[in-house]
This record gives C-alpha cells, structure tokens and sequence, in this order.
C-alpha cells in the first residue's frame, strides 16, 4: 500500500516530544504531543499513528476545488495546452453546478445531479466529453488515495453516429460560388482555404496554421514532386508527431502557388483564429443554401478516400488514434463495396484477393 502519510518524531526543546505528519498528496500537516519524552518510545508511538492515518487516509480528503489545483498542477500540467483549458472549463462548470464539497463526498448522486443539470442546456456529445474528464480526475484522486472509492459515473447514451455531413463535390462548387457574396475583398483567399480543406482532409486549426516548410503544421519535400504534410504533436489532437503524403489534389492546389510565393502560411486569410474563420466558411455555407460546417469538408475528404484505401490506411491519413474512430464515423456508406465484389475482376467468394485470383487464372 502506497504511504500517503509519514509521521516523524521533533524535537523542539521543549519538555516533550512532538508527533508531526505530512500528507504527501495534499501537502497539509498535522502535529500532536508523544505522550512519552523518550524518543525510542515517541518514534513507535509515530509508527503507530502513520499506520492509522494511511488507513484512513481518505478522512482528510480535500475539498473538490483544492482537488482540482493539485490535478492541474500534478496531472493535466503535462498534457497540451488545450486538454488543460478542457479540464479547467470542465471543473469551473463542475464546482459552479454542485458547489464545492469535500472530494470524498462526491458519489454517484452528486455526479447525477450533475448529469441532470449540466445535460439541460448542452448536447450528449458535450455532457458525456465533461464527465469522461471528470472522470478522469477522480481516478487520478482514487490512485493518491484522496478518494476513498472511486463512484460510477452513468455515462449518456446516444445513437453512435457521425456529427454534421460529408460534403459532395457539387455543394462544394456552390459553396465556393457563394463566398464572393460573403467576403467581396478578400475572396479569393477564402475560396483557397475552402478548396484546401476540401483536397487535404486537414482540421480547420490545422490549415491555419499550415506553412511551408517550417512550423507546427507544415508542407514539406514539394520540390521532389510528392509533398508531406508534418504536424509536431502540440498541433494536433492524438498529440504525435506525424507525416504523412499529401493527398496528389491537395498537392496539385498547392503547385498552383509560385515557388517564389511560397514562404510563410499556406492560407492567407484575414484570421487565424478557428472560432472566426469557421464563423465565415459557415456564412459562406448558407449563403449557398447548405447547413454545415468547415469540419464537414474533412468529413468528404475521409468518405471519398474511404472508397480508395482499406480501413488501416484511412486510419493513417486521417491521423485518427484508434481504428474504431475511423470505422464508424467513415468507413460507412457506399465506400465501394458493391463494386469490390462484383467488379469484373472481383472474387466471388471472397476467399482470395483480386490479384491472387488473376495469378491463378494466368497459370490455367
């Protein structure tokens, strides 16, 4: 069992022995008097009491907003810089929604509670993203031993479906026809942006960051006719570096730049602020008569290349950490499949693969 609590003898030069234990976890102290002047007796009455108080560890359990001022310092302060801000925004409506009781009060109907409140005036997606951070935090708690058992937390259901649209080719067209309306000056840089997201499959933060060849998000080898795309692990959500191929449309838009233009961001835009920038491309989207978003243009780039790579290739371009990311909310649809198995070349009984049956074909 991990020792929360150490209880050392002191000598202050008094007639007697003081008793002084220190949480490790919390950092509060607590003194008594030994009731002996012997230090051989006061350093096994010590024992004792550090054995009682490690078992009982969670009675001085913090109160819930102090609990959060170690997490952040001790856990989230190692994660990115936007998982901080989420945990912060998170905890804020957390203690604003059922007050600040001691971390060891908080079991399964004040987290309901929260549920019940919270749940009102935000999606499932939003409330069941708060209570996995919250989550979080607890277990990190329970592990410190300043909670005494970890509560359940009911998580919200919902049907497991993609958010917003993949768009298509022509409402793209329309869109990009609509932006002259919305943004008459600067037009041209919008409709580039529009046309980026819709060949690279970037995130709307990650396109605005785009450079060439250095920075965060970056183009890199366009002078060996097949460029990459490199993201450093602060500028994306799994938090890896990556580098993968750009898409040969994406690559294509950007050999339409001159070579001397090519310094500095990829897409010139008045704003680099995601909130602002998603704020135009959703104008521009209603202008044309379609409800979505910038977002939506990742999700037709993910369906169109679904029809073109199996599923762990898909899972690599679109830099999604787990497989199951990019099966349900990509690989769906029409991605192909009735072309697969009845193409021409198909194998009917989908016991080998196109190629193995054309070897065999070739050797009758």
């Amino acid at each position: 069992m991990k020792k929360i609590w150490r209880v050392s003898v002191i000598d202050y030069g008094r007639e007697a022995l003081m008793l002084r234990a220190r949480n490790s976890a919390t950092g509060k102290t607590k003194s008594r008097t030994a009731s002996s002047d012997k230090r051989r007796e006061a350093n096994r009455e010590a024992t004792i009491w550090e054995a009682e108080l490690n078992e009982r560890g969670h009675i001085d359990s913090p109160k819930l907003a102090e609990a959060v001022e170690l997490f952040m310092a001790r856990y989230a302060a190692s994660r990115r810089k936007g998982t901080q801000q989420k945990f912060r925004a998170v905890f804020g409506v957390f203690v604003q929604t059922i007050g600040n009781p001691k971390l060891s009060d908080i079991d399964e109907r004040l987290l309901a509670e929260f549920s019940a409140k919270y749940g009102r005036g935000v999606t499932v997606s939003t409330l069941a993203s708060a209570l996995r951070h919250i989550r979080v935090m607890l277990r990190w708690a329970n592990r410190n031993r300043l909670l005494p058992a970890l509560p359940h937390i009911e998580m919200p259901r919902s049907a497991q479906k993609a958010k917003g649209m993949a768009l298509v080719g022509e409402q793209v067209e329309r869109i990009l026809l609509a932006v002259p309306q919305v943004r008459p000056r600067d037009s041209a840089a919008w409709e580039f942006l529009i046309r980026g997201l819709w060949t690279s499959g970037l995130r709307l933060s990650e396109s605005l960051a785009l450079e060439w060849e250095e920075g965060a998000v970056a183009i890199v080898g366009m002078e060996g006719g097949r460029p990459k795309i490199r993201i450093q692990g602060e500028a994306q959500k799994g938090g890896k570096l990556t580098e993968a191929p750009c898409p040969p449309e994406f690559a294509e838009l950007l050999g339409s730049i001159p070579e001397a233009e090519r310094r500095g961001r990829v897409f010139k835009v008045s704003s680099r602020r995601r909130e602002v920038a998603g704020a135009i491309i959703g104008k521009c989207c209603r202008k044309a008569g379609i409800k979505a978003s910038a977002h939506d243009f990742r999700r037709g780039f993910a369906t169109r290349w679904a029809r073109r790579l199996p599923a762990q290739a898909l899972q690599r371009l679109m830099r999604h950490s787990s497989l199951a990311t990019t099966m349900t909310f990509y690989a769906v649809g029409d991605i192909g499949l009735e072309d697969a198995m009845w193409g021409e070349k198909g194998n009917k009984s989908g016991n080998t693969s196109i190629q193995a049956d054309s070897q065999t074909v070739e050797k009758r």
